[in-house]
């Protein structure tokens, strides 16, 4: 009550004393408390808070949040308190590529962008067709009721898979997920590779290992930005890489990236994946009347197999047209 704000009153230094510092100092508390999630949105290293890309899955060290959030998080783990960065001057990443001379590109997931790019940079979007035609085999889908399920589902496949002699890919969106799936393979008694934000000084041994005959890979996102796994000898022959994705993205092309990193170059490769009632992507972003459709599913497993891709569909639909809006704010604002 009144009598415990000022006792903290006194405790503050004089800056906080006013009302409205002292409620932006305590939503600083509780975003560090409750959204920011060690070993997904940061790692702790030497003492260090360091941010992780949530798109890569790779670290950021260079980087700090703004707003007194870093040293709020700082506080959280008992860390030493760094000095909050200063602001200098502010451009958004739309800006800073407008200011290219000449802008252009190629990317293999571009489908469904192409009036953003337009309206964004101005950029028209075409198709070529590829050097050779693909192999890559992919719409397989494994709907699961919960977490736990899904996870003895990736588990048991990515064992039959290890036995009959193919290299696999395991991709995860959160290091605790990819420590988790490698325990249970250990526990299986099958030696895999962790590929993660706290493993990065190992990325190229691991991936110049994940294209031979029966290695097990388990990776965040980093898998799947920018990086070939090249296939061992007679690997193509037995049927190529086999990625297995633990969770669906809030967007539909970064599955696709990962799922891209089998068949390529016109090689074979199969991509499965992994879904469960209980997903994050369903949680923050599906809309209100798709509900129902979620509680079918939960209760009448025979249709879940083709309510979930439904259900995926919506939910990355909705997250995208938001992350679109917010870009379009953005580049308005600028």
């Amino acid at each position: 009550g009144e009598d415990w704000l000022d006792t903290v009153d006194h405790q503050l230094p004089e800056f906080w004393r006013q009302p409205d510092r002292r409620e932006n100092l305590i939503c600083m508390a509780l975003l560090a408390r409750d959204v920011f999630e060690r070993d997904r949105h940061y790692v702790v290293q030497e003492g260090r808070v360091v941010i992780v890309d949530e798109n890569t899955g790779r670290l950021m060290p260079d980087r700090s949040w703004s707003h007194g959030i870093h040293q709020a998080i700082e506080a959280r783990e008992g860390l030493e308190l760094t000095d909050p960065s200063q602001t200098a001057a502010r451009m958004t990443f739309q800006d800073f590529f407008r200011r290219y001379h000449v802008l252009s590109g190629a990317s293999g997931t571009l489908q469904g962008i192409a009036h953003e790019m337009w309206s964004t940079y101005g950029l028209l979007t075409l198709w070529l067709a590829p050097r050779v035609p693909s192999r890559l085999r992919t719409g397989e889908r494994h709907v699961h009721a919960d977490r736990a399920a899904k996870l003895d589902g990736i588990v048991a496949e990515a064992c039959r898979l290890q036995r009959e002699g193919l290299p696999v890919l395991v991709g995860t969106r959160r290091i605790l997920d990819s420590e988790a799936i490698a325990e249970r393979l250990q526990a299986a008694g099958i030696d895999c590779k962790v590929l993660n934000a706290k493993k990065h000084a190992e990325e190229a041994e691991v991936v110049a290992r994940a294209g031979a005959p029966g290695c097990v890979t388990v990776a965040t996102n980093m898998a799947g930005r920018g990086t070939d796994i090249l296939l061992a000898a007679g690997v193509a022959d037995a049927g190529g890489l086999q990625v297995l994705s633990f969770e669906p993205h809030e967007s539909a092309r970064v599955d696709w990236q990962l799922f891209g990193r089998a068949g390529r170059q016109g090689a074979p490769g199969r991509a499965q994946a992994f879904i469960s009632l209980a997903d994050e992507l369903f949680e923050r972003n599906l809309p209100l009347p798709a509900q129902p459709l979620l509680w079918v599913a939960r209760a009448l497993p025979p249709v879940r197999g083709s309510l979930a891709p439904l259900l995926v569909k919506v939910a990355q639909w909705r997250a995208q047209r938001r992350a679109w809006g917010a870009r379009r704010s953005l580049a308005e604002h600028e």
